[in-house]
């Protein structure tokens, strides 16, 4: 099953409308449902970062990520077009592939640099350390006894 998806996209230039995507539908900026699923995009409550490299940021949150970052693509001034997610997915590969297929959806892909950073991402093995910590206290605790 595709994950859920939020994917608001800046307009290409004032005159432009904003782009709100639900899952591979546009949604009207005038819709009841507009601001709710923009404010999902937004809300970091609970979430923790995991990524920032230039303008490139992950957040993870229970069971979802997000992300904002630019395009390659660039507005009418130059800049490159910017971009916020709501992904509903646990693995954070899929949720790389989930962005990158509803982007072109619109005509936008996802820098390289930013691609590689989600790849290469390694959490940190906190678990590992623990346990490593827990070892070293206890090798102590019997040597200073």
């Amino acid at each position: 099953m595709k994950p859920e998806i939020i994917l608001w996209i800046q307009g290409k230039s004032v005159e432009d409308d904003n782009i709100l995507s639900y899952n591979g539908k546009r949604i009207d900026k005038n819709s009841s449902e507009y601001m709710f699923l923009y404010a999902k995009t937004e809300s970091k409550k609970g979430c923790k970062q995991i990524i920032k490299k230039d303008n490139l940021i992950v957040y993870k949150g229970i069971g979802f990520y997000l992300i904002y970052s630019n395009y390659k693509e660039v507005d009418v001034v130059g800049r490159r077009i910017g971009f916020m997610s709501y992904i509903k997915e646990r693995d954070l590969k899929n949720v790389l592939s989930c962005l990158k297929e509803e982007s072109q959806l619109y005509g936008y892909n996802c820098s390289e640099n930013d691609v590689v950073e989600v790849q290469n991402y390694k959490p940190f093995p906190l678990k590992e350390v623990g346990v490593g910590v827990i070892v070293v206290l206890g090798i102590l605790y019997l040597l200073l006894k």
